[in-house]
């Protein structure tokens, strides 16, 4: 309890009891006791008011400060991941993966060609490197190439971005949502789960 509570219900009480005392017959009681005792619960109702509205003035004052407080922390989280930063990052992420799609059918290609040349009669015929064979149907998909016990074939970029955008979502806790029910990684189930790339991946890795 407040002091200016304490004091407004003291002086209610010692008014209530004049009044009381009036009622009762009891004529010691003078008119200017009871006005004064009124006076007094009065003034002490004013001066609780007036604590009540210092102290809600303290607890708005306070919630204000602790608001603007909160809006700044919040700006700076806001500020130190911006989506022009990420946009930037997106921006990169997909020139790396048109750079990879690209060396992908450069990779294609390159094996086509050095399919079509060894399939040659008379290349293909011809004695020597019997550890070297190929196959070529003119159709890129298609063309193989072995060379002792390294076998080279077409290197679709579809298969290539599958598995790695499936691995980076079966990597992530919630497999990469996509709203409250369905997940990248589950939605990448279906589909090629390897790639011919996936050797040089690993051994790339071993040695990182």
């Amino acid at each position: 309890m407040t002091m200016q509570t304490q004091e407004t219900t003291e002086a209610g009480r010692t008014l209530a009891a004049l009044e009381e005392r009036v009622r009762s017959g009891d004529e010691a009681v003078t008119a200017d006791q009871v006005e004064q005792a009124r006076g007094l619960s009065r003034f002490a109702r004013l001066r609780k008011d007036a604590a009540d509205r210092k102290a809600e003035q303290a607890r708005t004052a306070a919630a204000t400060r602790a608001r603007a407080e909160a809006i700044d922390r919040a700006e700076q989280l806001l500020d130190a991941h911006t989506l022009d930063d990420i946009a930037a990052q997106y921006v990169a992420a997909r020139k790396a993966l048109e750079s990879l799609v690209a060396a992908c059918e450069a990779r294609t290609a390159a094996v086509d060609e050095a399919a079509r040349m060894l399939s040659i009669a008379a290349v293909r015929d011809a004695p020597g490197r019997p550890d070297v064979t190929a196959r070529w149907d003119g159709s890129p998909a298609n063309s193989r190439v072995e060379t002792g016990t390294v076998r080279h074939v077409a290197l679709e970029p579809g298969p290539v971005l599958h598995c790695l955008v499936r691995r980076i979502a079966d990597a992530h806790p919630r497999g990469l949502p996509l709203d409250h029910t369905y997940s990248l990684a589950r939605q990448l189930v279906v589909g090629p789960q390897s790639s011919p790339l996936d050797d040089a991946i690993g051994r790339l890795d071993a040695a990182s």
